[in-house]
């Protein structure tokens, strides 16, 4: 069960005041999401460190939080950006990557999703997530995977939900493309709605959140 938003608010608050307590409680109701998050997109570097350095931000954000948004969408977007910048210390001495363009397969050249599925169309669909702009795969991990809705997309990216559903649509749409072309022959069976129900059963693959051998 996801966390409930108002409890977040409540917590962050007791922290805010001076309750450490509370934002250790606070912390470990979204652990295994920043856990997931990272373990799928930068393996090379330990889940642990990268959670701690969302956490230490967060401290030092506390006082600029004023409940715009949900407290986990205030977490992401705060993952979000120490995503991008390990994957330019990994991957682009240049310090170039640009999210609405680039996929993880593209800058990393990963050819395989860190997290194993048992079954082949759920690998493939994993796998073709990384072929998609990073943008979009956040997008959907986070709608179908970790149960964000329109609004709190809408709140991460700072657009009107109308918009955040046109996006999702669009990435799941790039994201069946990428993915067709992993099946060959076996394209044929899925659609649009085939694809949907495909990334719900999936979920569980994600949360479990098994790295590879």
């Amino acid at each position: 069960m996801d966390p409930d938003p108002d409890q977040d608010l409540e917590l962050l608050q007791r922290w805010r005041d001076g309750d450490k307590p509370a934002g250790g409680e606070l912390l470990a109701r979204h652990f295994n999401l920043l856990r997931v998050y990272f373990l799928k997109r930068v393996p090379e570097r330990p889940t642990e460190d990268l959670i701690q350095e969302v956490f230490v931000r967060m401290v030092e954000a506390l006082d600029r939080f004023e409940g715009r948004c949900s407290v986990r969408t205030f977490l992401i977007r705060i993952a979000q950006n120490v995503y991008r910048e390990t994957l330019r210390e990994l991957h682009r001495p240049d310090g170039q990557f640009d999210p609405l363009s680039e996929s993880l397969f593209a800058i990393s050249g990963r050819r395989q999703s860190s997290i194993v599925a048992q079954d082949q169309a759920q690998q493939l669909l994993l796998d073709a997530m990384q072929h998609i702009p990073s943008d979009q795969h956040d997008m959907l991990d986070l709608y179908y995977f970790h149960g964000f809705t329109l609004r709190e997309i809408a709140e991460l990216q700072e657009i009107p939900e109308g918009t955040a559903k046109s996006r999702i649509d669009a990435a799941r749409r790039s994201l069946l493309r990428e993915f067709m072309s992993l099946l060959g022959s076996d394209a044929e069976v899925w659609t649009d709605d085939a694809l949907d129900r495909g990334l719900t059963r999936v979920r569980d693959v994600v949360i479990r959140g098994q790295p590879r051998a």
